[in-house]
């Protein structure tokens, strides 16, 4: 399917997962909709589900806010959105998102990253979301620049990245990404 459109990033799947065909969408299919269009996520085994009675002016829905603070196996307990990245994936992944993601943000959202990173609850895990095209748009554009930058930088020949799940270090990346783009926003 990737492969039909000029424009594409399917090569970086094993990587990337969902976020090769929000670059394709975003690439080669957003002047076929109009501004008042939804764009809509669900994960493989996880469904965004929006009730009859939302509103239907609404600009964007995110999955419910996952909580951080658990227990892992009786060894962790995660307790806030950095601490839960780093006690479940590579902590140079968390180090390089941040290095390059500071490099990137106004004055406004360098402060909102201080406070959202000490959180205690994600929102929108597995990227689950619908939102109007303009705000897709909008998201792709800023969070693109970004994760190129980033996946330049992931080691995957080091050994914390040799299995399958951290080998998806990007998919990872962008879940929280997203989840520090919506609180910029809403925070505005």
């Amino acid at each position: 399917f990737e492969s039909d459109y000029k424009d594409n990033i399917s090569k970086l799947n094993p990587h990337w997962c969902e976020l090769t065909t929000y670059y394709l969408v975003w690439k080669n299919m957003m002047d076929k909709w109009s501004d008042d269009d939804y764009i809509q996520h669900s994960h493989y085994r996880k469904w965004l589900e929006i009730g009859q009675d939302a509103d239907p002016n609404t600009d964007i829905w995110t999955a419910y806010d996952y909580p951080m603070e658990f227990n892992i196996e009786g060894k962790h307990v995660i307790t806030n959105v950095e601490n839960g990245f780093r006690i479940c994936h590579p902590a140079s992944s968390w180090d390089i998102m941040e290095y390059v993601v500071h490099r990137h943000l106004t004055f406004h959202e360098v402060d909102w990253w201080n406070e959202w990173k000490n959180q205690n609850y994600l929102v929108a895990p597995l990227n689950l979301f619908r939102m109007r095209l303009p705000l897709f748009r909008e998201w792709c554009e800023w969070l693109f620049p970004i994760a190129f930058e980033i996946e330049k930088r992931i080691p995957y020949d080091h050994t914390e990245y040799q299995t399958a799940y951290q080998r998806r270090a990007m998919a990872v990346i962008s879940e929280r990404l997203f989840s520090f783009w919506c609180g910029a926003n809403w925070h505005r």
